[in-house]
């Protein structure tokens, strides 16, 4: 939501700077007003999403990492062989 409303931002900060440099000057100090908090909110949506991103492959990895078996469905650890309930070999057929 952050990266959108400062795309948002970006925007108008960039026709504010169109306008400041054509015509009016004192839309120059809006447009580097805006784009810079438009920078902000982008630093700020990039920043969440990494952390997003750090915490998930964190608790991904403390997970449990389970293999089904390929004939009846159970789910086996990671480590076994065979399946626990019927017995089959676990990996490629």
């Amino acid at each position: 939501m952050m990266a959108g409303i400062g795309g948002l931002l970006a925007f108008f900060g960039f026709f504010f700077g169109l306008i400041g440099a054509i015509a009016v000057q004192g839309f120059l100090y809006a447009a580097f007003l805006t784009c810079a908090i438009a920078a902000v909110l982008f630093l700020l949506a990039y920043h969440n999403r990494k952390k997003q991103m750090d915490d998930w492959k964190a608790k991904e990895s403390t997970s449990i990492i389970l293999a089904r078996c390929s004939y009846c469905g159970l789910q086996n650890d990671k480590g076994t062989k065979k399946c626990e309930s019927c017995g089959a070999p676990l990996g490629p057929r």
